[in-house]
């Protein structure tokens, strides 16, 4: 069994992708030409790493009745770690099974997860780009006493390269 901060992990990317409607690593690929700003590590991780199967789960997500019966088929195929991240991301809280299946998901196991995933939200990790630039920029003001247009001309070059600007 994966630990829980891998599991965490795998939850939160399917979480992320099911929060953002995507069904693919190309609709992931898709958004960042559209709209990059839209798009977190957590989805673009899940566009390098996920497969067919990993797809399939998070359109699970839309039918929250499949989330239990997928998970116990995948602990059955000795899918642990995705059953058990399928589990943990239902949102808002996940989706919990007392069946004798679900035991080694249980308890204290399932608090650790959720705690790694609340601690991955804090880190940002599946906040898109336009929202971490939005706490860099209310940091920036906090910290500096400066304005949003004070932000920009200094950090300017950095987020808007000459050779992107049109």
């Amino acid at each position: 069994m994966l630990g829980p901060q891998r599991v965490a992990w795998l939850a939160l990317a399917y979480r992320a992708c099911h929060l953002s409607g995507h069904t693919s690593s190309e609709s992931v690929c898709d958004d960042m030409e559209s709209c990059p700003g839209e798009v977190s590590l957590a989805t673009l991780d899940a566009a390098v790493r996920f497969g067919a199967v990993d797809w399939k789960l998070i359109a699970l997500l839309d039918r929250p009745e499949l989330v239990l019966p997928a998970a116990r088929v995948l602990t059955e195929r000795g899918e642990f770690a995705r059953a058990e991240a399928l589990m943990h991301s239902l949102p808002p809280c996940g989706r919990r099974s007392r069946k004798s299946w679900a035991r080694p998901y249980a308890g204290r196991r399932w608090s650790k997860v959720e705690e790694a995933m609340r601690a991955f939200e804090a880190e940002g990790l599946s906040m898109s780009r336009d929202e971490v630039e939005s706490l860099a920029v209310r940091a920036y003001t906090v910290g500096t006493g400066k304005t949003h247009s004070d932000y920009m001309d200094e950090y300017e070059d950095t987020l808007f390269p000459e050779d992107v600007r049109v």
